[in-house]
This record gives structure tokens, sequence and C-alpha cells, in this order.
């Protein structure tokens, strides 16, 4: 009986496969949201949205923002 491949050419394969299998497993991006009770121009939430903004120009993840809402809305965005 003779393999339709030899060792030599199945080895290859396994490696080429091994190889590919990265290329065709793409994680999706995180989607961040901010909610902030303040406006952006408040120190401490400019500072998160400027950094979450500049992750987003990376393209490392998706990010939406809401600010100056009320506590009680938090629920409805």
């Amino acid at each position: 009986m003779q393999m339709p491949f030899k060792r030599r050419q199945l080895i290859a394969l396994a490696a080429a496969l091994t190889l590919a299998v990265p290329a065709f497993a793409q994680v999706a991006k995180p989607k961040v949201a901010g909610i902030y009770t303040v406006p952006f121009e408040q120190q401490w939430a400019g500072r998160i949205h400027k950094a979450l903004k500049a992750a987003e120009a990376r393209g490392e993840i998706e990010y939406k923002a809401t600010e100056n809402v009320s506590n009680a809305d938090y629920e409805r965005v």
C-alpha cells in the first residue's frame, strides 16, 4: 500500500497550516463605554477620555462616551 503523501510533504503541510491559523483568527476589539457624570473638561474625566480616544485611534478598542449623565440615567445610557 502506498501513502498519498511523503513524510516530508506531510511535515511541510502541517507546518504551513500551523503558521496560517493565526492569520485567520481575528480577535474582536473590546468595546468600551465611558459614562461620565461630569464634563470632559474635568481633570480626571478628561484624562481617561483622552487615553481611551488614543487607544481607539490606534485601533485597539471601540470607544463611545457620554458626558453629563445624571446618576439616575446610568442604566438608560
